[in-house]
């Protein structure tokens, strides 16, 4: 017999493994690496979390839902983390809660504001004991005392209010003093939509500028009514009346328009409480339904 016919030593065995080792172990691998490739489709494109909980991919086939704080893959049947999902918003920051209190879609919400320590603080008064307050040199107010016309926090940030989107106007009991101050107090609130440079009076309400309103339910009626007329389409219970007494406030039970009483923080005791002292602050302007005081 031939060398060729003889079976090969143990040696011979190893030797010929070795050489052909890297070879099957290349073959596994280039499999793997096939078959990830046909998978991987199903875990690309951009995923999208609606708010219905639905999760849904750019490849249509892999549009699933996310329960338990996982997404499950419908072509994979693969479960991936999810990052848990942020607690819907509610009250005022909440999608529903800014369409109710913008009066649904097309419609619209109403601001009005008193003028003296609402907008405005005691005469001349500002740091230390109102902090936020801005005197207005030369600028007269003889609203409850005489002095420089001195704006609250509210009344110099109305525009970075809840009110911002909002149509907004003014109903005071008093006179908003002369010239100097009647154009500082009406460019405070220039903000959604144009106001006009004209100040009414309760007998004759045509213009949302509205002063000597001793009973503000009615005068605030009359300037509904007056941007009714424009187009606007406000509803009563999309209305909100902020001021600094509570009997103005309190005036507004049972008439659907909704009253806060602002400046609830400084209160001023030379007239017996009854009144601001430093005038309203912006985070006491919110669009919550109902009638609150101090």
């Amino acid at each position: 017999p031939s060398a060729q016919d003889h079976p090969p030593s143990a040696g011979e065995l190893v030797g010929e493994m070795a050489l052909r080792l890297p070879v099957v172990v290349g073959f596994f691998c280039l499999c793997a690496f096939a078959r990830a490739e046909v998978s991987l489709p199903s875990l690309r494109g951009s995923w999208q979390i609606m708010g219905n909980g639905s999760v849904i991919s750019s490849n249509t086939t892999n549009a699933t839902s996310a329960t338990n704080g996982h997404i499950q893959t419908a072509s994979t049947n693969q479960t991936l983390p999810a990052s848990p999902a942020a607690p819907a918003p509610i009250g005022n920051g909440s999608k529903q809660g800014e369409e109710w209190a913008l009066g649904g879609p097309g419609g619209a919400c109403l601001c009005l504001f008193d003028i003296d320590r609402t907008l405005t603080g005691k005469q001349s008064v500002a740091s230390p004991t109102c902090p936020q307050n801005s005197v207005q040199h030369n600028v007269y107010d003889s609203a409850y005392g005489r002095g420089d016309l001195t704006l609250s926090g509210l009344g110099q940030h109305v525009g970075s209010t809840a009110c911002a989107r909002c149509k907004l106007g003014i109903v005071s009991h008093g006179t908003a003093g002369g010239n100097s101050m009647k154009a500082k107090i009406r460019s405070l609130i220039q903000g959604s939509g144009y106001i006009p440079n004209r100040w009414s009076y309760p007998n004759n309400i045509d213009s949302p500028l509205v002063l000597g309103c001793s009973y503000k339910p009615s005068c605030v009626r009359g300037v509904v009514d007056w941007y009714n007329r424009q187009g606007s389409g406000i509803s009563p219970n999309q209305v909100y009346m902020f001021d600094d007494k509570r009997d103005n406030v309190e005036s507004f039970y049972g008439t659907g328009f909704n009253a806060h009483q602002v400046s609830c923080s400084s209160r001023d005791w030379g007239e017996g409480g009854r009144i601001g002292l430093c005038g309203g602050s912006t985070w006491e302007v919110r669009l919550a339904p109902g009638v609150s005081t101090c």
